[in-house]
C-alpha cells in the first residue's frame, strides 16, 4: 500500500502513528506522485486490454534477447488478432538512441513481422520520464536470412513495449 503513490512512509508506520495508512494528498498537485499513480493506473489498463499478456498464461511467453553486459531483455508474449506483444527491459542506467535486438530466426512467425509500433514507454513525460527515447518507428532489419532485428531506442531504466501486425 502506498506504493502507486510513491509515498515516502510505509502505510504500517503511517498507521502506528495515528495518520491515514494511505496519504492521498501526495498526488492532489502535478508531482513524482501524482506521475506515477497515472503509470500505475495506465499499466493497469495497459495489461487488461491486451489478451496477449494473460491469455494463454507462461506457454505464450518465449524470451527472444538478453545482453548480461548491457542488462536488457526482451520477450515476446502471445498472439492475438494476429498481432503479438514484444517487452523490452533496460535494466542500466544508461540509455540508446539505436539499439538491435536480434530476433529468433527459428521462430516462424519472426519471418511475419510486418509493422511493428511502439504501444507503451515507461519514459513517457507523463510519467515523469524524460520523453527523449520514443520510438516513432520501429525497424524490422532483415540482413540476410539468418539475421533479423529490431532496431529501436531503449531508455534507461525502462520498458518499452512494442506490437508486431504478423502477415
Amino acid at each position: 500500500m502506498g506504493d502507486e503513490i510513491v509515498q515516502p512512509i510505509s502505510w504500517f508506520q503511517r498507521f502506528r502513528q495515528g495518520m491515514s495508512s494511505m496519504d492521498w494528498s501526495l498526488t492532489e498537485k502535478q508531482s513524482f506522485h501524482s506521475k506515477t499513480q497515472q503509470y500505475i493506473s495506465d499499466l493497469n489498463y495497459f495489461y487488461r486490454s491486451h489478451p496477449q499478456f494473460w491469455q494463454h498464461g507462461e506457454q505464450d511467453f518465449t524470451m527472444i534477447y538478453e545482453c548480461g553486459r548491457n542488462l536488457i531483455v526482451a520477450y515476446h508474449r502471445g498472439i492475438y488478432n494476429n498481432r503479438r506483444i514484444a517487452i523490452v527491459h533496460n535494466f542500466s542506467n544508461r540509455g540508446y538512441k539505436s539499439y538491435d535486438i536480434s530476433l529468433p530466426t527459428w521462430d516462424p512467425n519472426v519471418r511475419r513481422i510486418g509493422t511493428t509500433v511502439e504501444i507503451f514507454n515507461s519514459d513517457n513525460l507523463s510519467y515523469g520520464g524524460s520523453g527523449l527515447f520514443q520510438n516513432k518507428n520501429i525497424d524490422v532489419v532483415h540482413m540476410h536470412s539468418e539475421c533479423i532485428f529490431f532496431r529501436l531506442a531503449i531508455p534507461a531504466l525502462a520498458t518499452v513495449v512494442l506490437e508486431e501486425s504478423l502477415n
